[in-house]
């Protein structure tokens, strides 16, 4: 996918959760995909899909694994 396609997936509303929420996958994208940390994660969850959560949020956004 390209930086364009995955932009357009977004809401341009002016909603603050939403538009943290896609800040998330962009900086999500950009470590899965950008050359040099491609190489090194292996996998980026946002912190509610990540399998080994134990709880609710507590400022946790992203977890990698390398």
């Amino acid at each position: 996918t390209s930086f364009a396609e995955f932009r357009a997936t977004f809401d341009t509303t002016d909603n603050h959760k939403i538009r943290g929420d896609q800040f998330e996958r962009v900086c999500a994208w950009f470590l899965q995909t950008d050359p040099r940390y491609a190489g090194q994660i292996e996998k980026v969850w946002g912190w509610y899909d990540w399998p080994d959560r134990w709880g609710r949020e507590c400022g946790i956004d992203l977890v990698a694994r390398d």
